[in-house]
């Protein structure tokens, strides 16, 4: 066994691995992704689905340095002479790895059922999709992976692009070990190598001759099992090492991204979690979470965490409405004199629960009868309103929206039917949904539509039943009117309050108005602005507000882009515009000019920066 390093073919198209950045840039961390793709994959094989009685998925991270390190023999022999000049062929640095200290992540899970397939041959299974495919995956239902890009991440958390993995299958006691490094084409003397390569043995089996496949010697499976301090013992499951981890992998940042991300299905009693000697599950999570998170990760944490508790409480009633909600008026969905109760539960703080039944239609016709649940609570002296939107355990934290709705939400999707709806409308990232993502268009009817209304039913939800709540907030509006040099934006943390500007702004000599209409906006000349000093050129950048980090930076395409038709509706009066992602680049030539953009998301907040190019800034 060893890395297998193969010439690449002249006759195949080169191929470079271009999907790092969608796992660690300026706006995703590292550390978040390795958590997020990891226990996504063990509760999408967790055992006994579907049966009464099921245990919780264990997940355990080691971080193995200092006197838990591995052995430095051992390391030199898995990473020879051989791979090093293969690695610093493809860029990587080797002098900044300290090959002195070796140093690793071990990620197991415990309570799933392992890589399943057959591990000696190349099929649609488990075993294949990890570790023989890229871009490419099986799963679908509702289990939570679908692009088969995820792990990448496994090698990019690596600091040499590589990671091994043993895994023991339900019903089956061999021990399969294989690695895998992701490098990059590459060039070693006149020979050309692909990014892939497997540390393996090579099937000499006719029917698969070449094929890379498993160790499973004994002696050595126990060797490497000893060196990395598995704890494997043989139970089904899986179990990842990472070499060389990143420096910003380290146990605090991992606790702390596996509570911000999987609170729920840990509350729910789904998951628990070791690092090292911390086991973190329903018992202790609140406590752990005061003492890893940092403040303000999760506001009003223990009321969130109240909140969910009793969300899922099979004694929680839920009203249930016309299952022709999400193609009519919200309203009329509600039997005579239920809305209003709701409403008088809503306003005075306790748990509201409502069944959104909605049919699923496939492309070959057959329909599916399925349903979303929500939940809202206005607890209170809550800080600042909190949504949170779940499929098959995992969040999808971008559908997030409530902001200035100040109460609490939650919209699980678990069932089978809706989850496999939901999973095919997300991003690679899964941190969104997508009523017109190609997987969900391919095998579903409609699909548009029904992702959208399941978007926006719990916004829709909770402003039906505010109307009947009326409260003084003094302070409601400050955060819409906050301007730059009056302090920092406010953001009412728990136990914050945001203070008044002493001072009123300066004023500034601006020279566009900007208007909100139904779906989006207007901007044109202020009345000031006169004839002799147009035309004028100016680019309107757009994004929708998150309650954290720069909107602008955190704007994607699948939120909208102006350059592909059917995302927004532009239309122009003496105004000039071309079209860049999220920007509008305008010449406005009369007094009159006035350019409007509508089809935006009108559940969300726009934030929208004009800059004037030709004149003084404005």
């Amino acid at each position: 066994m060893k890395w297998q390093f193969e010439e690449f073919p002249k006759s195949l198209v080169e191929t470079e691995v271009t999907q790092r950045d969608q796992f660690r840039n300026d706006d995703v961390d590292l550390a978040d992704t390795l958590v997020r793709e990891t226990v996504q994959n063990s509760l999408d094989a967790r055992a006994g689905k579907g049966q009464s009685g099921q245990e919780a998925v264990k997940v355990r991270f080691a971080f193995l340095d200092g006197d838990r390190a591995p052995d430095l023999e051992y390391i030199e022999e898995l990473f020879d002479q051989e791979y090093r000049d293969h690695a610093e062929a493809a860029g990587i640095e080797l002098g900044s790895i300290d090959f002195g200290h070796p140093r690793a992540i071990v990620i197991e899970d415990f309570g799933t059922n392992g890589l399943l397939g057959n591990p000696l041959e190349k099929g649609d299974d488990d075993f294949s999709d990890f570790w023989r495919r890229h871009g490419i995956s099986h799963k679908s239902g509702e289990r939570r992976g679908r692009w088969g890009l995820g792990k990448l991440v496994f090698s990019t958390s690596s600091l040499l692009r590589a990671f091994f993995g043993l895994t023991i299958r339900a019903g089956d006691e061999t021990p399969f070990l294989m690695g895998q490094t992701v490098l990059s084409m590459h060039k070693l003397g006149n020979r050309q190598y692909p990014a892939h390569t497997h540390f393996s043995k090579v099937s000499q089996n006719a029917a698969n001759q070449g094929l890379r496949i498993p160790i499973t010697d004994s002696s050595f499976v126990n060797r490497f099992s000893e060196v990395f301090r598995l704890k494997r013992g043989g139970r089904p499951g899986l179990s990842l090492v990472i070499p060389f981890p990143h420096s910003d992998l380290e146990r605090g940042k991992t606790i702390e991204a596996a509570i911000r991300h999987y609170f729920i299905p840990i509350l729910r009693g789904q998951l628990v979690l070791e690092f090292d000697d911390l086991v973190l599950d329903k018992t202790n999570l609140k406590d752990c979470a005061s003492q890893h998170l940092k403040p303000g990760s999760i506001r009003d944490m223990e009321a969130l965490f109240s909140f969910v508790l009793e969300a899922e409480n099979p004694k929680t009633q839920l009203i249930s409405i016309d299952e022709r909600w999400y193609r009519n008026d919200l309203e009329k969905a509600f039997q005579p004199g239920e809305l209003e109760k709701l409403r008088r539960s809503f306003a005075n703080g306790e748990l509201v629960g409502v069944r959104f039944p909605i049919d699923i239609v496939r492309k070959d016709g057959k329909i599916e009868k399925t349903e979303v649940r929500g939940y809202l609570k206005k607890p209170a002296q809550l800080s600042r309103g909190q949504d949170y939107y779940v499929r098959s355990g995992i969040t999808v934290p971008q559908e997030s929206k409530f902001g200035h709705r100040n109460a609490l939400g939650l919209l699980i999707a678990d069932a089978p039917a809706i989850s496999a709806f939901l999973g095919d409308a997300e991003n690679p990232a899964h941190t969104l949904w997508i009523g017109n993502a190609e997987k969900v268009q391919r095998n579903y009817k409609g699909a548009k539509d029904r992702v959208t209304a399941i978007k926006k039913c719990l916004v829709n939800l909770h402003d039906l039943l505010a109307q009947a709540v009326e409260e003084k907030a003094e302070e409601a509006l400050l955060y819409f009117f906050w301007t730059p040099g009056t302090g920092a934006r406010p953001r009412q943390g728990k136990g914050e309050k945001t203070l008044l500007p002493t001072t009123p702004p300066a004023t500034s000599p601006e020279l566009f108005q900007i208007s909100p209409i139904d779906g989006g906006f207007t901007v044109h000349p202020r009345k000031g602005l006169t004839a002799d000093r147009l035309p004028l050129r100016a680019s309107i950048k757009v994004a929708y507000d998150v309650e954290e980090g720069n909107p602008f930076r955190l704007w994607s395409e699948y939120d909208f882009n102006f350059e592909k038709k059917g995302d927004a509706c532009i239309e122009t009066h003496e105004v000039d515009v071309t079209c860049a992602n999220n920007t509008l680049n305008c010449t406005f030539n009369k007094p009159e000019s006035k350019i409007s953009v509508t089809g935006l998301d009108s559940n969300r907040d726009l934030i929208i920066k004009v800059e004037v190019e030709v004149e003084e800034e404005q």
